[in-house]
């Protein structure tokens, strides 16, 4: 089975299905704008994944749909329709009725990877497998896989480090929280650059559970600026860095109280959820409370909320 994906902005629609599926052959069609996302997972995909430039205008219905049929003719193709323009997606499905070849859409709206599979018998759409739909992806991905597939490439400092090559103040809870995130199960990284723009975005923290994964900015709320760390997380959780899917937290080691608790509303605005720990002590790991409230919180964000319709 070959495996056409329609590359938009987001990569974990793309990644997800194909290690799902496992297909002899991935075949990714992207625009100039998605080629870059394309060229991330083609990296992480390995042998057997190929691009496909999109010679047509992607919002051309009549030239998208002429060249998918082309490069379906040959061979047993699943057509993914999760990602790229609606015209795209609406092109690709045009094509799988013509040739009756089955097609998958991945949902992944409230932490959900749900993934539904059809086929065709005619002009009928009907369930692939009507015992398993849809299926709830297992564990399929690495931090690594999430946040190359992002960003490409990264370095990873570790906890922040003062001049003398110690931890300081600030690396000593970001390793205290890392720590008690690395015992309730979670994948945890520390001090993550992306290449390219690593002297303009460094994440604290980074961490995932399952196929979702988190980014942190922490202080410790001293004299510092509170509000550089709704900066960072806004700028690193963008769609051109790790995207919409990537849930943001803002782990300080206080209560905020005064004129910085005016801060709440601009955390809410831009999607970042406040965790205070304000238990923290210097050197020491979290207390046994404040760790099941730092896990609680992020679990909360990453696991799967349930349908609006159950």
């Amino acid at each position: 089975m070959k495996l056409l994906s329609l590359v938009g902005e987001q990569p974990m629609p793309i990644l997800l299905p194909a290690r799902f599926l496992q297909p002899e052959e991935n075949l990714l069609v992207c625009t100039q704008r998605t080629k870059k996302i394309a060229t991330h997972l083609q990296n992480i995909l390995g042998g057997g994944c190929r691009l496909h430039d999109l010679k047509a205008a992607p919002y051309n219905l009549q030239g998208v749909s002429e060249e998918l049929h082309r490069l379906c003719t040959a061979g047993e193709w699943m057509v993914n329709l999760t990602g790229a323009t609606k015209i795209m997606s609406l092109a690709a499905y045009r094509v799988a009725q013509q040739l009756q070849l089955p097609f998958v859409y991945l949902e992944s709206e409230n932490r959900r990877s749900l993934l539904y599979r059809y086929r065709f018998e005619g002009d009928r759409v009907l369930p692939l497998d009507p015992s398993q739909q849809p299926v709830a992806l297992p564990e399929l991905i690495t931090l690594d896989d999430y946040l190359r597939a992002h960003v490409g490439g990264y370095d990873e400092g570790g906890y922040h480090r003062g001049e003398n090559g110690r931890l300081d103040n600030g690396g000593l809870f970001e390793q205290a929280v890392g720590d008690a995130l690395k015992n309730a199960g979670f994948e945890v990284k520390a001090g993550v650059r992306p290449k390219g723009v690593r002297d303009q975005i460094e994440i604290d923290l980074a961490f995932r559970l399952g196929n979702q994964a988190g980014i942190a900015e922490l202080k410790l709320g001293g004299r510092e600026n509170l509000k550089s760390g709704l900066d960072q997380l806004a700028t690193a959780g963008g769609r051109e860095y790790l995207g919409i899917y990537t849930a943001k937290f803002w782990i300080i080691a206080r209560k905020l109280t005064g004129s910085a608790n005016s801060l709440r509303s601009l955390a809410q605005a831009r999607g970042i959820t406040i965790i205070e720990l304000p238990n923290y002590q210097a050197g020491k790991a979290l207390a046994a409370a404040d760790a099941r409230q730092l896990v609680d919180a992020v679990r909360g964000e990453l696991l799967p909320k349930p349908s609006s319709a159950a």
